[in-house]
């Protein structure tokens, strides 16, 4: 634990629940589902949830750079939003976020 936070008012398993990389995580499965419910309500091809939800995975994006461009950018959620507009196909590219807002992922 580095923060004054976490040692003093969190438990290991809370600070674990919490770490930025679970919440990335979890913005990422957010994301994911979304994909999934546009296929079901007709608005994206299955190949473009395929393919979001195949990139949706914590390891394949550069936690350091998301975090110092998500406080550039006053959201996590713009950064990643276009960390994985970036690591889809072109195919896949225009259905990623569609139709919500950085809040509805947060």
């Amino acid at each position: 634990m580095t923060d004054l936070g976490e040692t003093m008012f969190a438990s290991p398993e809370m600070a674990a629940i919490f770490s930025g990389r679970t919440t990335v995580q979890r913005m990422l499965d957010v994301e994911a589902a979304l994909a999934r419910a546009e296929v079901r309500a007709g608005m994206i091809p299955q190949a473009a949830a395929a393919a979001i939800g195949a990139k949706c995975r914590v390891e394949l994006f550069n936690l350091e750079a998301l975090f110092r461009d998500a406080a550039e950018a006053g959201s996590p959620a713009i950064p990643l939003v276009r960390m994985l507009t970036e690591l889809v196909d072109d195919d896949a590219r225009k259905a990623v976020h569609l139709g919500v807002t950085s809040q509805d992922i947060i």
